[in-house]
C-alpha cells in the first residue's frame, strides 16, 4: 500500500492516547500506578504515554500506530488512517489520560459498493466460506462491500430490523498479515450479527466469520447449516446474546468463542451464567484458535477446492 497520508495526519495518528482507543473498541484495563494491564490478556501492559509492550507475543511499541501494526496486523498507512478517522474509527488525540466524557458519536454506515466482488472473493477464496452462504447473507442485506476502501461490512440490526452494529474487515492482504478489523463508531454491540435458524438452538460466537465458517463445515459434513441460530458477540462480551434471548424462543446456547484464553474463560462463566437461567448450555470449541481457522485447514475444504 503506497504512502495515503499526509505529515500532519501521521502526527495525529501518534498522539492518540492507545489506551482510549482500545477501550472504544470494547478492551478493559485496570489502572497500575503510570500504567494499564489488560484485564484478559494481563501480560499486554500500556503507559500513559502509549508506550506498550506484550510479554507473551513479544511485541512491544511506542504508540497507537505501533500496536496496530504488530498487534492487528494493519499496514503503516491503514493504521495511521484508521487512527485519523479516514477509514472506520473516529478517535481523538487526548493530551491526558483523564478527560471529560465524550459526546455519543453517530452511526453512520458507509456507502455500497455497486457490485460485491472483492468482498465475496475475499470471504469465499481468503476465507474459505461456502459461495451459497456468503450470497444468502449478501441477499439479506447483513452483508455488503463497503466504499471507498471495498471492505467486507457486517450489520447486525435491533428488533425493528434498523442496523445498529457494524463490524468492519478489509478484504486486502499482503504478505500474509490479517486484514484491518474493526467496528463503526457508534456501534452498538448488543445488536450482534445473527444468521436465522428454525430451531430452539443458538450458537454463539465471537465474529461473523466465524459463525459463518461453522455454517461452512457443517454443510461440507453434509448436514443442514441453516437450521439452527448463530449469532456473533463482535467481542466477548455477552451483551447481544443478552438481547437476542428477549427476542427469540430459545431452549439451548452453544457456546462456540474462540479456543484462547479470553475465549474460554468467557465460555465457562456463560455456561453457569445461563445454565443457572434456565437454558440447556453447552461448549464446542474450535481445533485451533478459531472456527476459520479450522475451516482453512480442514481436508473437507481442501478436497473441495481440489474437485
Amino acid at each position: 500500500m503506497k504512502k495515503s497520508y499526509t505529515q500532519d495526519q501521521y502526527q495525529a495518528a501518534k498522539a492518540v492516547s492507545l489506551v482510549e482507543y482500545l477501550k472504544s473498541k470494547g478492551h478493559e484495563f485496570k489502572k497500575e500506578g503510570y500504567r494499564y494491564r489488560h484485564t484478559i490478556h494481563d501480560s499486554l501492559i500500556v503507559s500513559e504515554d502509549s508506550k506498550w509492550f506484550w510479554n507473551s507475543r513479544g511485541m512491544f511499541g511506542a504508540n497507537a500506530i505501533s500496536y496496530l501494526h504488530q498487534a492487528e496486523g494493519m499496514s503503516i498507512p491503514e493504521a495511521v488512517l484508521e487512527l485519523n478517522k479516514e477509514t472506520h474509527a473516529t478517535v481523538q488525540p487526548i493530551e491526558k489520560s483523564e478527560q471529560k466524557p465524550k459526546a455519543s458519536r453517530p452511526f453512520v454506515l458507509p456507502n455500497s459498493a455497486n457490485d460485491f466482488r472483492r468482498a465475496f472473493a475475499y470471504l469465499n477464496i481468503t476465507r474459505g466460506i461456502d459461495q451459497d452462504i456468503i450470497s444468502a447473507l449478501m441477499q439479506d442485506k447483513k452483508i455488503y462491500e463497503a466504499l471507498p476502501y471495498h471492505n467486507v461490512v457486517f450489520l447486525g440490526f435491533d428488533e425493528n430490523g434498523t442496523p445498529r452494529h457494524a463490524a468492519v474487515c478489509g478484504t486486502y492482504t499482503k504478505g500474509g498479515q490479517r486484514p484491518f478489523k474493526g467496528e463503526l463508531p457508534g456501534s452498538d454491540k448488543s445488536c450482534g450479527f445473527h444468521m436465522p435458524g428454525a430451531s430452539k438452538t443458538v450458537y454463539v460466537f465471537e465474529s461473523p466469520i466465524d459463525a459463518m465458517s461453522h455454517a461452512t463445515l457443517l454443510k461440507l459434513a453434509g448436514e443442514d447449516w441453516a437450521n439452527d441460530h448463530r449469532l456473533s458477540l463482535c467481542c466477548t462480551w455477552d451483551g447481544a446474546l443478552s438481547r437476542f434471548l428477549k427476542h427469540h424462543d430459545i431452549e439451548k446456547i452453544v457456546f462456540c468463542l474462540d479456543n484462547d484464553t479470553a475465549g474460554n474463560t468467557a465460555s465457562d462463566k456463560y455456561m453457569c451464567k445461563y445454565f443457572d437461567m434456565g437454558f440447556e448450555v453447552e461448549r464446542i470449541k474450535p481445533v485451533l484458535k478459531d472456527f476459520n481457522d479450522d475451516l482453512i485447514k480442514s481436508p473437507e475444504l481442501k478436497e473441495e477446492i481440489e474437485l
